[in-house]
């Protein structure tokens, strides 16, 4: 994977200052993101990732032929994703022969297998597991946390096992219908309906009981806090307000 052809995929990026409009700076972002997709298909093949992340799941008791998926996500997967982060990977694997492995010490082996083209520009960031035969949506560092989105939102990297996508989203429906998960699901919903009506109208945030300004129509400013870009506090300047999409 070499390090010289990513800068120069990125330099093909043209400065938003100099797009004729905002339309076209859009397209190019998606256009970058779709080489770099295939870019990091490439990477993983070449690194041969999933036969790697099999010898970590045998290596955790695994002794089953587990059919395992990598995935790019979120923005990453829609190609919205700004250009110079890493990729966030969710592994799938159809099935193991244990139910003892702990998914985020396997996840955090998993990220430790990924390739490395070092800093400043580094491809890939980190790597979640998540068994088909357990729920999907909770998040890994956080059971409370249901992301429907990082299952629906997924692209095949470094691998042709599109049927185990294809059954990740059908266990996601099945989550969905079920009644604890899917009660959850629904209040977490209208939780986040309130929470971006309330920026999308005040341009303001509360998280942990300190207001985040993410921008000030009387003013014309858009703020952007790096440190609590980092969700310090739990919250996300510009992931939850509308400037995200303009």
């Amino acid at each position: 994977m070499g390090i010289t052809k990513l800068k120069e995929l990125l330099q093909t990026i043209p400065d938003p200052n100099q797009a004729p409009n905002h339309l076209a700076h859009a397209e190019s972002i998606k256009t970058a993101n779709q080489e770099l997709l295939s870019f990091a298909d490439i990477a993983l093949r070449e690194e041969n990732f999933e036969e790697k992340v099999s010898k970590v799941l045998e290596n955790n008791g695994n002794r089953t032929t587990s059919i395992i998926a990598p995935t790019a996500i979120g923005s990453d997967a829609r190609g919205e994703k700004g250009v110079s982060s890493p990729f966030e990977l969710v592994v799938y694997a159809n099935r193991l022969s244990t139910d003892t492995i702990r998914l985020p010490e396997v996840s955090q082996e998993i990220s430790d297998q990924l390739p490395k083209n070092g800093a400043p520009l580094v491809m890939f960031d980190s790597a979640e597991l998540k068994i088909l035969t357990q729920p999907l949506m909770p998040h890994i560092g956080d059971q409370k946390q249901l992301w429907p989105g990082r299952v629906l939102d997924s692209v095949a990297l470094g691998s042709d096992n599109h049927d185990v996508i294809d059954a990740s989203r059908r266990v996601l429906a099945w989550e969905v219908r079920a009644e604890e998960i899917g009660k959850k699901l629904l209040e977490k919903l209208k939780e986040r309906i309130r929470s971006y009506r309330q920026i999308s109208e005040t341009g303001k945030q509360k998280a942990k009981g300190e207001e985040i300004v993410h921008f000030d129509l009387d003013r014309g400013e858009a703020y952007l806090d790096a440190d609590k870009n980092r969700g310090s506090i739990g919250a996300s300047s510009f992931k939850q307000s509308l400037l995200r999409f303009v």
